[in-house]
């Protein structure tokens, strides 16, 4: 990615306002090969979106490194040095063609930036972008066929990994206790109940840290029909009774990964 300024150096913290009242900065998004129209202004900076105001934003499906020149876009994605690799992180949970990788904000510090700054495009109240440092971030990963290297929409994931279809993440320390601050569930993959995948692992994760305190009042979300109350309901109980049958498991042997039947 030499010479192409697709990423950002920025302050160590900046922060949105609490809700957003201006129009949308970014009129179209390109992800790897789908694209989509964003729901709120964009917090990238002026000078590498092209201005104010830009009408196509390119976003490398991989790293989240992004550019409004789709020259730049293309030479970065042939040399994108996560192409070839896994997602960032660690891998706690495989089942059913889904995985979720947990990554640090401080050791995956860039990627973190990218990936909240990439999210406020459909986060109204998204508010941490750079201060990533204090955070941990649980991506959802379709993986593909083994028959196919093609995702179910259609779309060409391009390495054999899989594709991040969305993300959670929660403070390390949170003195409320809180086991959720921010889910998206991106759009070409919403309306699929995949909410209910990463608020069940929040609850096992929580319960295993010895936090009750549930999402934050701020929580912010989006996917999954906004993931409403009900479902939040239905899916901490889920979460609480798959964390309750690891903690029985775990009497007679360690299990590495994440158990959210």
């Amino acid at each position: 990615m030499a010479g192409i300024p697709l990423t950002v150096t920025a302050s160590p913290q900046h922060r949105a306002p609490a809700r957003s009242s201006t129009p949308r900065n970014v009129e179209n998004v390109v992800l790897g090969k789908l694209h989509f129209v964003p729901e709120y202004p964009s917090f990238y900076p002026d000078e590498l979106i092209g201005g104010r105001k830009t009408a196509w934003l390119y976003v490398c499906q991989w790293c989240y490194s992004y550019s409004h020149e789709l020259l730049k876009y293309a030479a970065h994605c042939k040399v994108c040095p996560c192409k070839d690799e896994p997602p960032p992180g660690e891998l706690i949970y495989e089942k059913n063609g889904y995985a979720i990788h947990q990554v640090d904000g401080e050791e995956n510090k860039l990627f973190a930036q990218n990936l909240s700054l990439f999210a406020k495009l459909f986060l109204d109240t998204k508010s941490v972008f750079f201060d990533v440092s204090s955070f941990l971030y649980y991506l959802l990963i379709l993986q593909p066929p083994k028959s196919s290297s093609l995702l179910t929409n259609g779309a060409t994931p391009g390495p054999s990994h899989g594709q991040v279809v969305g993300f959670f993440s929660k403070e390390k320390m949170s003195w409320d206790n809180n086991n959720l601050a921010c889910i998206l569930i991106f759009p070409p993959w919403q309306r699929r109940n995949l909410g209910q995948i990463l608020i069940a692992a929040s609850y096992v994760l929580g319960r295993h840290e010895g936090r009750f305190g549930g999402p934050g009042e701020a929580i912010e979300c989006a996917g999954a029909e906004g993931l409403p109350v009900l479902l939040v309901r239905r899916s901490r109980e889920r979460g609480l009774a798959s964390a309750r049958k690891e903690d029985r498991q775990r009497e007679g042997h360690q299990r590495k990964l994440l158990d959210l039947r």
